[in-house]
């Protein structure tokens, strides 16, 4: 007993000790989601949720059949057994011990799915091209890859797209003053952040502007976004033949600014060496083009040495 005591003691020292050095070692930001991220997980997805009559009522008659099977089965199982059994030992089966497995094996099940999606999630990141973590550290070379710098606010009031569609990336920022430009003294530590969705694992760096900004390594289409009324993609005849936005390589700029857009009559290519703001089309990491997102939601690869007028053909918003 003793021994046994001691090993338990040594056992519950060990896993304090792991547990301890892993929160010692594991980054705050990571820690901080880990802890209590999935209680903003639920506040965000908890309203979302509805709950419709008649899927409630399939699950109450699913739940009814299978306590009456499961209670029959175990009745007859359990009558089995006391025939074997002196008198005083006979075993009492109940409804509610019936109810009690039933509910034990769906606990069970919903266990095992949450194991799968856990070991499914954890062979993506460790698999996934994406980086877990995103760094700040760059060289100042990268640094002045991007096009935009410090302490130059601009007096155009609008907000970027990528600002807009925020929610739908499931990623979220403080509130601003609409009022003010986006790089205002109260506006911008709002955007000193990146968005993963508009940076490319491949790209690298840089991801950040000199001064802190999250860049974008993606542009959008100025006939879609660009404009004084806003196109709607209800109203197009052909989306899938609507580029609404493409990767970049060159004169990176904040995520957040309004002028993150890019004419096509530039055209793809691959390098853009000595080129200025404004004048700096599209490209990638890629050897002979670049991914766009089309109206449709599909992701086509554009060559680039497609024709000049398709391509300013494809970055028209038709109606």
């Amino acid at each position: 007993m003793s021994w046994n005591r001691n090993g338990a003691a040594w056992l519950a020292g060990a896993v304090a000790v792991v547990v301890l050095a892993s929160l010692l070692l594991v980054p705050t930001d990571l820690l901080n989601s880990l802890l209590t991220g999935w209680f903003f997980f639920i506040g965000r997805v908890a309203p979302q949720v509805q709950f419709h009559s008649g899927g409630v009522a399939v699950f109450a008659v699913s739940f009814a059949i299978s306590v009456a099977c499961a209670h029959y089965l175990l009745s007859w199982f359990i009558s089995q057994a006391n025939a074997k059994r002196p008198a005083h030992a006979l075993i009492q089966w109940r409804l509610k011990s019936s109810i009690a497995i039933v509910i034990l094996c769906m606990l069970l099940f919903i266990v095992g799915i949450a194991t799968t999606g856990i070991a499914h999630q954890i062979g993506w990141l460790v698999t996934s091209p994406e980086p877990i973590f995103i760094s700040k550290t760059q060289t100042p070379h990268d640094s002045e890859l991007s096009t935009y710098r410090p302490n130059t606010v601009e007096p155009d009031e609008r907000q970027n797209w990528l600002y807009h569609i925020r929610a739908y990336a499931n990623y979220g920022i403080p509130e601003i003053d609409p009022s003010l430009p986006w790089n205002s003294s109260n506006n911008a530590d709002a955007f000193r952040t990146v968005m993963p969705d508009a940076i490319c694992p491949s790209q690298g760096n840089p991801i950040w502007s000199p001064d802190g900004f999250g860049l974008a390594h993606n542009a959008a289409n100025p006939a879609v976004f660009a404009v004084t009324t806003p196109h709607r993609f209800k109203d197009f005849d052909s989306l899938g033949e609507t580029i609404v936005l493409g990767e970049v390589n060159a004169a990176f700029v904040p995520w957040a600014d309004p002028d993150n857009v890019r004419s096509f009559q530039l055209g793809i290519r691959k390098n853009w060496e000595n080129s200025e703001r404004g004048q700096v089309g599209y490209g990638s990491t890629h050897l002979s083009g670049a991914n766009m997102l089309m109206g449709d939601g599909s992701i086509r690869f554009i060559d680039d040495h497609i024709d000049a007028r398709v391509l300013e053909q494809l970055g028209k918003a038709k109606k």
